[in-house]
């Protein structure tokens, strides 16, 4: 059998192709370290004692709280939690003020505490940062407040050649805690696990405001059951949105991140996209008016994107 040799201009092309591409994949390495500042906020105003707020809170007849915007504005900036969260988490408690303080100090607690983070290779170009403790295991970092279906995370958690474009995911089953996503290259959407989410070190959850449109929670709902029974197993597509952006549901063959999450509300009568542009990302999304503020973690409540 005849080997085959390569000849010193082929050998010399190839040792070309080969240093352009450590080449490449250092200046991408090098570029992802410098944004790596930008992996986790921690407040540096200071920690409030809560408990004089929540002890003087006005409670009607019938059990609702009356907390000021001033005083959820508080909250917010001490917890990472919207006005949606804590009514939630009020009503969790069954409107006892000791324990909605005991809550709400466990969540200050995770909001302002010093975390260790990891920037890891996720794939060829992308990098993914993750909580850790001292001997380098991934964590969680935070508790979630209850969920809804149709809520949507973000994390800036994710970055590619300098870029931090995030991921995104659809809640589809608040009760069992499972998300819809896509994840990777390669990878086919699926259904995840909410809990994965603690383990970033930014994260945030939004949610169809309820004041600005009326069927909020059936337009959520609709959302979270189409991308249950149709956006599970597409292929993932970088490009999604070329040539075109919303084709017919039984024309849909592939997806990414922000897509998985744009889509179905699309279906449900909704544009989340802010910017309008063929490409929606995590960060479109983030800004989308039709949206409020559930959680926040690792963020800068004056600034949602770093």
């Amino acid at each position: 059998m005849e080997t085959r040799k390569i000849d010193a201009k082929s050998f010399r092309a190839l040792v070309k192709t080969g240093i352009l591409i450590l080449i490449f994949l250092g200046c991408t390495a090098i570029i992802d370290i410098m944004i790596a500042g930008q992996d986790h906020y921690v407040p540096e105003y200071a920690m409030h004692d809560l408990e004089p707020m929540i002890s003087s809170a006005r409670i009607d007849s019938e059990g609702n709280w009356d907390l000021s915007e001033a005083e959820h504005k508080e909250i917010f900036y001490q917890t990472g939690l919207g006005k949606p969260a804590v009514e939630a988490l009020i009503k969790q408690c069954g409107n006892r003020p000791e324990k909605v303080l005991e809550l709400l100090n466990a969540y200050q607690k995770d909001f302002f505490a010093d975390v260790a983070v990891s920037s890891r290779k996720f794939g060829i170009i992308t990098f993914e940062e993750i909580l850790v403790d001292d001997e380098g295991k991934t964590i969680s970092g935070f508790r979630l407040v209850p969920l809804e279906d149709g809520d949507i995370f973000i994390s800036t958690s994710t970055h590619s050649l300098g870029w931090r474009h995030g991921h995104a995911a659809i809640v589809t089953d608040a009760a069992k805690g499972k998300t819809m996503e896509a994840v990777l290259i390669g990878y086919d959407s699926l259904t995840q696990n909410a809990d994965k989410w603690r383990k970033y070190p930014s994260f945030l959850l939004l949610r169809m405001k309820a004041g600005d449109v009326s069927d909020s929670k059936d337009v959520a709902d609709r959302a979270a059951k189409f991308a249950r029974d149709r956006m599970e197993g597409l292929p993932y597509g970088l490009l999604t949105g070329i040539p075109e952006k919303a084709p017919e549901p039984d024309k849909i063959d592939r997806t990414q991140c922000a897509h998985i999450v744009w889509y179905p509300y699309m279906q449900a009568g909704y544009d989340l996209d802010s910017d309008g542009g063929w490409l929606v990302t995590p960060q479109d999304i983030a800004a989308c008016e039709h949206l409020e503020i559930v959680q926040i973690y690792g963020i800068d409540p004056n600034k949602v994107w770093p």
